[in-house]
């Protein structure tokens, strides 16, 4: 790193990457993130002590960082000087390169001019982004709802469906099934909310919540022509695809994804994403299921 490649910044461990604290100080790691309460500072004081560190290579990685402390300046820019419009044109963009269409039976997208219901929570409120060290803030945020009421879809009406982090509500579902009586097609928004994938955590399934699944269940047996908006990171199980004609998946699209998925679902861009994962019927198929 420092020879071959000439480098002359400074090498972070990840959080909690760190094995060996006096041997990744020798190999070139000023920084060990995040703190250990002490405990790799007195490796590093007995490895000066026993002589397995030369207290003179030390000194070198505290010059190094040093070196990055005082030397490197934040960019100098104000908010006028950024384009966030245009940024946020460029989001939109890449979140419509992205998502995927997974079905479209009988021509059922475009929606044209058919009367549409909206149903489902991530309609209004996208989920567009994961958790942790990836959290961003969005100069602005659009949604999929407000973004198909500005392209003139005929919208009935917009129905939550489901509480979002689970757990049953028949009122939020019988609104939906009533709703969705009184539209030629029915857009369902679905997915993974934010507390289901997270780093540091491994999800212990790959179903969606059981009140959104019952939502469609219900939904299948009064309309025929439902399409599935899905949002999520990873992989999840699709028990109900065979009851559905269209499916489109968003993953996390970032703060232009609402416009790009009424662009999706009006046929104004061609959703030409692929998936990057191979997806399994059911999570027991999975070699490396626990079960």
């Amino acid at each position: 790193l420092y020879g071959e490649w000439q480098y002359d910044g400074v090498v972070v461990t990840d959080w909690g990457g760190n094995n060996d604290r006096v041997k990744g100080l020798i190999a070139g790691n000023q920084l060990e993130m995040p703190s250990s309460g002490g405990i790799t500072d007195e490796e590093i004081v007995e490895a000066v002590q026993s002589g397995e560190l030369e207290e003179s290579l030390l000194d070198q990685r505290v010059s190094e960082l040093l070196t990055l402390v005082f030397e490197t300046m934040p960019p100098q820019l104000s908010k006028g000087e950024v384009d966030l419009e245009a940024h946020h044109t460029k989001a939109q963009e890449a979140a419509k390169k992205s998502m995927v269409l997974l079905k479209n039976e009988e021509d059922i997208l475009p929606i044209g001019d058919a009367s549409v219901a909206i149903i489902g929570d991530f309609a209004t409120t996208p989920r567009y982004q994961g958790a942790g060290s990836s959290l961003i803030n969005p100069t602005k945020l659009d949604n999929a709802l407000e973004a198909l009421q500005e392209l003139g879809v005929n919208i009935v009406g917009y129905s939550q469906g489901f509480k979002r982090y689970g757990g049953r509500s028949n009122k939020l579902k019988t609104e939906a099934l009533q709703l969705a009586k009184h539209a030629d097609k029915v857009v369902v928004f679905l997915g993974l909310d934010e507390g289901s994938e997270a780093e540091g955590i491994d999800r212990n399934t790959m179903e969606l919540p059981d009140n959104q699944l019952e939502l469609i269940n219900e939904l299948a047996k009064i309309h025929s022509s439902i399409i599935v908006v899905l949002s999520g990171g990873a992989v999840i199980e699709l028990p109900f695809v065979n009851q559905v004609k269209g499916m489109v998946h968003g993953y996390l699209g970032g703060q232009g994804s609402g416009k790009a998925i009424a662009d999706i679902l009006t046929v104004k861009t061609n959703p030409s994403g692929r998936l990057a994962e191979t997806y399994p019927l059911r999570y027991e198929d999975v070699p490396s299921a626990p079960y």
